[in-house]
């Protein structure tokens, strides 16, 4: 019985999984489609002139063309998994999850060559890392959420400051502080900690429900060999407890 809930579990894990790298690889897809867009017509963009920013942009096509081809191969692989009903390697999950963050640190290193520190470590792309380790609960590894937010802390903090010291933009605001980079890696931390409770409460509301379902039916398939399976469920569905 535990065996068959675990191997449930794994299917729901690789569906939900497959769909998450679905929805990635159209992401990413559509973002490098656009890039692409920018990069043939340059008009449409008032920086067009700006040498840094045709090369930060074609660099941003590449991250995004690289991204899609990897969440596509995921998606395919977890499809040969799901069809082979053989579960998903451990190391595999935290092999893709740091690829995924290192994509989203790339972003933000070849934007702030354009940008400067303020708008690619000062501005939203932090905030990139957030689905990804909001995501990672879908896995229901509590180990690999705590990775992902911890890896993700690392990662904006050690391109915060490598981009911080070689910008030559003197007097910086606050937003690009070490305050400001500190806080918000406590926050991915947080977040992290958050998705590996969800994943947890997530993993043992699904065993009890589903454990409780294989009784359920264990129980109707007993009952069945004496009554008809109609009675046998009625008589499994009334409330407990004899009236007066």
């Amino acid at each position: 019985a535990v065996e068959e809930i675990l191997t449930l579990l794994s299917e729901r894990v690789l569906t939900s999984e497959r769909l998450r790298a679905l929805a990635l690889m159209s992401v990413t897809g559509l973002a490098a489609v656009i890039v692409g867009v920018l990069i043939l017509r340059p008009e449409l963009v008032t920086q067009a002139n700006n040498g840094h920013y045709t090369s930060a942009l074609k660099t941003m096509g590449v991250i995004f063309v690289l991204m899609a081809g990897l969440e596509g191969l995921v998606w395919k692989y977890l499809g040969l998994r799901l069809n082979s009903k053989r579960s998903l390697p451990e190391a595999f999950c935290f092999l893709i999850a740091t690829i995924e963050v290192l994509f989203v640190t790339l972003i933000i290193w070849d934007w702030s060559r354009v940008a400067g520190p303020l708008q690619s470590v000062g501005g939203m792309l932090p905030y990139l890392y957030f689905p990804f380790i909001a995501a990672s609960a879908l896995h229901l590894n509590r180990g690999l959420c705590w990775f992902v937010g911890f890896i993700s802390a690392i990662a904006f903090l050690s391109v915060a400051e490598l981009i911080v010291t070689g910008s030559q933009d003197g007097g910086l605001p606050l937003l690009v502080s070490t305050t400001s980079f500190c806080l918000k890696g406590w926050m991915m931390l947080v977040c992290g900690a958050v998705s590996s409770f969800v994943a947890d409460q997530m993993k043992s509301y699904l065993t009890t429900a589903v454990g409780m379902t294989r009784e359920r039916d264990r129980t109707i398939a007993i009952f069945g060999q004496h009554v008809s399976p109609q009675v046998a469920k009625r008589l499994i569905d009334q409330p407990t407890g004899l009236k007066a």
